[in-house]
């Protein structure tokens, strides 16, 4: 399987603007350095990369929640509020969540739904430990994948965001699969 990685990833989500949104400290610790590889085998641009559990903390109520795509670009302005500015064109084509925390379950949920709403693509990765939160999420439109850490997770996360898949795949007792069934004509 690791043989058939990169060819089938190389250059799939060329030029497509990815934020990656961790959970905590401890998901991006594990993680960043291997998705940065990864999504810049595929071709993604990855114009920020934010911490979820540290931003949720700092804005309180989740109902106030406001989606700012500015922020997710750069560090300058707040995830979760104040001044969306007006820009032409779409910041960011993909939220990527990475992990899941009680702490954060609400603003998770938020992120999911507003995502949607605007009609950016929305990833979340966790371990299949997570699958109820999974399945929840991908019940919100999200693709969420359990088993990033082989070849066939990695696999389905490049191909199920270039063909904007949604679902819960991976090794969850949830999961409809190991990953989404793609053809060659369903790419961005």
């Amino acid at each position: 399987m690791a043989a058939l990685e990169q060819p089938l990833l190389e250059g799939v989500l060329a030029g497509l603007r990815v934020s990656v949104v961790y959970a905590d400290d401890g998901w991006r610790q594990n993680w960043q350095e291997p998705l940065d590889e990864l999504l810049e085998r595929a071709g993604a641009v990855v114009v920020g990369s934010r911490m979820l559990g540290r931003l949720a903390a700092e804005q309180g109520d989740h109902r106030s929640f406001a989606l700012n795509l500015q922020a997710l670009t750069d560090d300058r302005n707040s995830l979760l509020g104040e001044e969306v500015q007006e820009e032409a064109g779409r910041l960011v084509d993909i939220i990527l969540l990475v992990g899941s925390g009680e702490a954060t379950a609400d603003w998770e949920r938020q992120l999911a739904s507003q995502a949607k709403e605007t009609g950016v693509g929305f990833a979340v990765i966790g371990t299949a430990d997570m699958g109820d939160r999974l399945y929840e999420l991908a019940k919100l439109g999200a693709l969420a994948l359990d088993n990033l850490d082989d070849a066939a997770g990695r696999i389905a996360l490049v191909l199920g965001l270039s063909a904007e898949k949604t679902g819960y795949y991976g090794v969850g007792k949830h999961a409809k699969a190991l990953w989404a069934a793609v053809s060659r004509d369903s790419r961005r």
